[in-house]
């Protein structure tokens, strides 16, 4: 089952007042492509992810038919991909104008882009003043981290923390590889793909097309004592800080 969720990141330093904002314009933007598209659907978005340390939202899609739920995130999708590009948004005025609203949250003070991501790619809307983003870079690359959520509802997907900026990174998984992902909440793991990223950070922002999920093995308490190199201690043998002082003196 494709994956039928909507995701808002805002990047920046970001206050409650622009979260809140950009929040209720998603929302009218949301209820407005329902409304022109799937009208006879009875649609409703709730809540799937809030990610803590970023203003990243996630949100389902719930839908009568099983047709409306992929309608809509292409629909977000290419709002997103014309917002981005600053191009005609391909929909009708009051679609427009709500896709408008919640582009010029990137206006604000504490906003440095809006982000949309669905599992179809991501877009970035940035200022008026900045050089229109058409699309956020990507290539096949790996992400290290932790696995913190893992969720199959309408879709399989998953946050990892990355190990260097600690930062999530959603990560989308085709139904076939549903088995890569058994018992692997909370482990560290390396994640192959087509990753995306910051183009000014580099920071990995999803990854999407995912070939391979290794998880790392725990590392037992007392493995550092197989570590190549290692000497053994024995009664009246000097400390260890005097011997790396004697080598660093030529003693």
């Amino acid at each position: 089952m494709a994956d039928t969720s909507v995701t808002l990141a805002l990047d920046g330093d970001i206050s409650l007042e622009d979260f809140s904002l950009g929040i209720r314009r998603l929302s009218e933007l949301l209820r407005q492509l329902a409304t022109d598209l799937a009208p006879k659907d009875d649609v409703s978005y709730s809540v799937a992810e809030l990610e803590a340390s970023s203003a990243i939202s996630t949100f389902a899609v719930n839908a009568r038919t099983p047709d409306a739920g992929p309608l809509l995130v292409r629909a977000y999708h290419s709002v997103g991909e014309a917002l981005a590009a600053k191009t005609h948004v391909p929909y009708g005025p009051k679609i427009r104008k709500a896709a408008q609203a919640l582009a010029d949250v990137a206006e604000r003070p504490s906003v440095q882009r809006l982000r949309f991501q669905t599992h179809l790619g991501d877009f970035a809307i940035t200022p008026r003043a900045k050089e229109p983003v058409r699309e956020l870079p990507t290539a096949i690359s790996t992400v290290r981290g932790t696995i913190q959520t893992l969720t199959n509802r309408r879709g399989l997907r998953f946050i990892l923390y990355d190990t260097l900026f600690d930062r999530p990174v959603a990560c989308y998984l085709s139904e076939r590889d549903e088995d890569l992902m058994r018992n692997a909440w909370g482990k560290h793991a390396t994640v192959e793909g087509v990753v995306t990223r910051d183009p000014e950070t580099w920071r990995p922002l999803a990854v999407r097309h995912i070939t391979h999920v290794t998880i790392a093995e725990p590392v037992a308490p007392d493995a550092y004592r197989q570590a190549r190199g290692a000497l053994p201690f024995g009664e009246g043998d000097p400390p260890a800080e005097k011997l790396v002082r004697s080598l660093r003196d030529g003693d």
